[in-house]
């Protein structure tokens, strides 16, 4: 069975983001454990939780370039893992997150950041990557696909639960 997580990283003050994009992805999304590490509710959220868990991780992007995921701290990141020949879930979660970067518009790159990480880190290279992004309308600044090698990716999962 595949695994599908989402997390979304915010600071005090941007719950606002965090009302707008939670309700959307619930019903697409197995867990939101978030940084809080709060194990009662999978969609229950917290102010005084760590505003920046991103780990220092560095990744591959769509672009073959490397990305650090610390680059994003003190802003809000909606998280999910994925892989490109997945042949539902990763399909309906890719399209909920499309449908809010639409509603999100010129705030996604500015204000948020969208980052998809492959699963399958060893056929999920850069250009399938982009591929993927560009047949699911998801190729948009903001948003950001990632891979890496299986540890790394297994490390960042395990960080995520």
């Amino acid at each position: 069975m595949m695994k599908v997580g989402s997390k979304l990283s915010r600071t005090p003050g941007r719950l606002i983001l965090l009302g707008f994009i939670a309700p959307g992805l619930v019903t697409a999304v197995m867990g939101f454990s978030g940084c809080n590490h709060n194990t009662e509710s999978p969609v229950r959220y917290s102010t005084s939780a760590p505003a920046d868990c991103l780990p220092d991780i560095k990744l591959i992007d769509q672009y073959g370039n490397p990305f650090s995921l610390a680059s994003l701290k003190g802003r809000p990141v909606l998280v999910d893992f994925f892989y490109t020949t997945c042949p539902g879930p990763c399909l309906v979660l890719t399209a909920r997150m499309r449908s809010i970067a639409d509603k999100l518009g010129a705030s996604l790159g500015s204000k948020a950041s969208f980052v998809s990480v492959t699963v399958d880190p060893e056929r999920d290279t850069p250009t399938r990557l982009m591929a993927y992004a560009k047949e699911q309308r998801a190729e948009r600044k903001g948003w950001i696909f990632l891979t890496g090698t299986p540890a790394q990716v297994d490390a960042l999962m395990t960080r995520f639960k």
